[in-house]
C-alpha cells in the first residue's frame, strides 16, 4: 500500500487549507434564492444563512404580526381582539385554567393555513375579597377571630348589614342547658331517665338581636367581573367548652363557573369569531 505524503511544515499545511476556504463560493440550497450554505476559516465550519430572514432585520416593519399577549379583563380582551383580528381569527375557551385564548391568525376555512403566532388571551384572577372569603371557608374560628374577619371585610355583606353582622361577631353568646326526665313504672319498678340538650345562642348587649342562620355576600369571583351573591351558612360549636364559630359558602365553585360563563358571553357578543371550548394548540 502506498501512502501519500504530504509535505511541507504544518503552517504551510494550514495556510493552504485557509486558502481553500476563502476561495469558497457560497453554495445556494434552494431554488428561490433564499438559503445559502457558507464556509467559515474558523474550523471550517459550515453555516446556513437565511437570507430572507436577515432582510426582515433591516425592514421598515415585520411581513406578518406576531406575539402572544395577556390581558385581565374581558374589556381589554375584546379591545385587542377588535383592533388586530381578521375573518380567520377564533376564540378558545377553557374553564379549567380560567383562560379564554384569541387565536388572531387562526386557519382560514379556504386557501392557506393560517400561522397560529399572534394571540390574546384572558387569565383571568380572583379578587381579593373572594380569596379571603373562600380561603376560611369551613374554618374554626375563635370568637375574637372571627369577629375581626367579619371586620376586615365587612364591605362584602349585603345582608344582614354589616354593621349588625358585625355586632353580632362580637357580642355573640351561646349556652346549653341539659334537662332530664324522669319516668316510673309502677308495676316493675324501673325508672326510666331521658335528657335532652337545649343551646340557645343570642347576640348584642342586651342578648336581644337574633343570631341568623345564614347570611349573604355580595364579590367578584374575578377582576372585572360582575358581583355575585353568595350564601354564607353560620354555624357554631360549644361542645368543647369554649365557643366556635365558623361559616359553610354554598357551592362557590358554581359561582366561578356562571362567572366565567358570563365573561365569556361578553366576548361572543362583542367578537364575530367562532367560540370553541377547549384548549388551541
Amino acid at each position: 500500500m502506498t501512502e501519500a505524503v504530504l509535505t511541507g511544515t504544518s503552517g504551510d499545511v494550514q495556510a493552504a487549507v485557509d486558502a481553500g476556504i476563502n476561495l469558497a463560493e457560497p453554495f445556494q440550497l434552494d431554488t428561490d434564492g433564499r438559503f445559502f450554505a457558507v464556509t467559515t476559516p474558523a474550523g471550517g465550519a459550515v453555516h446556513l444563512v437565511d437570507l430572507e430572514e436577515e432582510r426582515d432585520k433591516h425592514r421598515d416593519a415585520p411581513k406578518r404580526k406576531t406575539g402572544k399577549y395577556t390581558v385581565h379583563d374581558a374589556e381589554s380582551f375584546l379591545g385587542y381582539f377588535t383592533k388586530h383580528g381578521t375573518d380567520a381569527s377564533e376564540v378558545w375557551a377553557d374553564v379549567v385554567s380560567r383562560q379564554i385564548i384569541g387565536v388572531l391568525d387562526a386557519h382560514p376555512h379556504e386557501g392557506w393555513p393560517g400561522w397560529g403566532e399572534h394571540r390574546v388571551k384572558l387569565q383571568l384572577h380572583n379578587t381579593p375579597a373572594w380569596t379571603a372569603w373562600t380561603g376560611m371557608d369551613g374554618k374554626r374560628f375563635n370568637q375574637v377571630g372571627f369577629a375581626e374577619h367579619i371586620e376586615a371585610h365587612r364591605l362584602d355583606v349585603t345582608d344582614p348589614d354589616a354593621a349588625t353582622l358585625t355586632e353580632i361577631s362580637r357580642t355573640f353568646k351561646a349556652t346549653k342547658t341539659v334537662i332530664f326526665d324522669e319516668s316510673h313504672h309502677l308495676s316493675t319498678g324501673q325508672v326510666q331517665l331521658q335528657w335532652h340538650e337545649d343551646v340557645e345562642a343570642r347576640a348584642g348587649k342586651k342578648g336581644d338581636v337574633e343570631i341568623p342562620e345564614q347570611f349573604q355576600l355580595g364579590l367578584q369571583p374575578f377582576e372585572g367581573s360582575e358581583q355575585y351573591l353568595v350564601t354564607a351558612r353560620l354555624r357554631f360549636d360549644i361542645s368543647s367548652g369554649s365557643l366556635s364559630l365558623t361559616y359553610l359558602l354554598d357551592r362557590p365553585e358554581e359561582t366561578l363557573r356562571t362567572a366565567f360563563a358570563d365573561v365569556l358571553t361578553t366576548i361572543q357578543e362583542g367578537v364575530a369569531a367562532p367560540v370553541f371550548h377547549g384548549i388551541s394548540a
